[in-house]
């Protein structure tokens, strides 16, 4: 018994979370921003806003998950193109 609680603890002490609503990747095609998010869940709506450095909002977009993940694109100035640019979803 005393075996079997250790192993579960070196596991549940070792093992990295998946967190649920995370931005998990950024990339840029031209002037749009397409951004992936997890949520872990089935059909739901994902909304993502782009700010600049200023922190004033550029651009946003939404979409629905699918197996857990959203991809989202974004259409933003082209001034703005392959800036690092602040992004928030929700």
């Amino acid at each position: 018994m005393k075996k079997i609680i250790l192993t579960m603890l070196l596991v549940l002490f070792f093992s990295k979370p998946s967190y649920s609503g995370e931005i998990t990747d950024i990339e840029w095609d031209g002037s749009m921003l397409y951004v992936t998010y997890y949520d872990g869940t089935n059909t739901k709506k994902i909304e993502c806003t782009a700010f600049n450095s200023e922190g004033t909002p550029i651009g946003g977009g939404f979409g629905y998950t699918s197996g857990g993940v959203a991809r989202i694109w974004i259409d933003t100035p082209n001034k703005y193109k392959r800036k690092n640019l602040d992004v928030k979803c929700k």
